[in-house]
């Protein structure tokens, strides 16, 4: 879950109490740590026999459970802590898009059958959504902003339901009722990505003509400052 942030002006941060790792940032890193429990979870129960395939898989759930109640501390504690630092801005949002994304191709891949298919579209939407993000953040910051949005429910809405979704497809096994209602969370899910995605896009372009309003202004004040007869305040003659 994305840490609560604003918006901050070219050249600063949001507010940052303590040092890098706080116990915050510790419960981002176990986060990273459980991703490669659940990848070799989940490729061990391909190589097995069906009827010796639960116990990998219920590791790969629980693994996903545990990065998921840390998703929800870190950004707990940073907040109630006042311990929102530069590097858990960083890494949380990295740790959930990394967790989100290894555990769709997983499963989307999957070539046992025994899981509820991930539709190609869906794999497809939740990386565009996420290229939108992180490509938009790195090419606003090469010019010159930091882009810190603060999160929207729609963003919230559909990072959470992407995670109950894969959370919902390990625990329930292709055949059985309740996997039933996981095609429906999908569409679902989808319509929020759509949502938060073109939100992202639109903040974004709204930002970096933020951004050129302001170096606009910047430079009327500039020419401004300068006298007409051509001498700037220091009294140097302009070449």
């Amino acid at each position: 879950m994305e840490r609560e942030t604003s918006q901050m002006p070219p050249g600063r941060w949001m507010a940052a109490g303590a040092g890098p790792m706080t116990l915050a940032n510790k419960l981002t890193l176990v986060r990273f740590l459980c991703i490669p429990i659940l990848v070799i979870a989940l490729l061990r129960q391909r190589e097995i026999d069906p009827e010796f395939r639960a116990p990998w898989i219920w590791t790969a759930f629980f693994a996903f459970v545990a990065a998921g109640v840390t998703d929800f501390l870190d950004g707990y504690l940073a907040r109630k802590r006042g311990e929102v630092s530069r590097l858990g801005a960083f890494l949380d949002p990295l740790a959930d898009k990394a967790l989100s994304i290894t555990t769709a191709l997983l499963l989307a891949l999957d070539p046992t059958g025994g899981f509820v298919h991930i539709p190609s579209w869906f794999l497809g939407l939740l990386l565009v959504r996420e290229a939108i993000v992180v490509c938009g953040s790195i090419v606003l910051h090469l010019m010159g902003g930091l882009y810190a949005p603060r999160p929207h429910w729609t963003g919230k809405a559909a990072s959470g339901l992407t995670m109950a979704v894969l959370a919902w497809i390990l625990a329930f096994r292709s055949g059985t009722t309740l996997s039933n209602l996981a095609p429906v969370l999908i569409w679902i899910d989808a319509g929020l990505i759509v949502v938060s995605g073109f939100r992202y896009l639109w903040m974004g372009l709204m930002y970096l003509q933020a951004l050129d309003e302001g170096r606009g202004e910047l430079d009327r004040e500039s020419d401004a400052s300068v006298p007409a007869s051509g001498f700037r305040p220091e009294g140097k003659v302009e070449e």
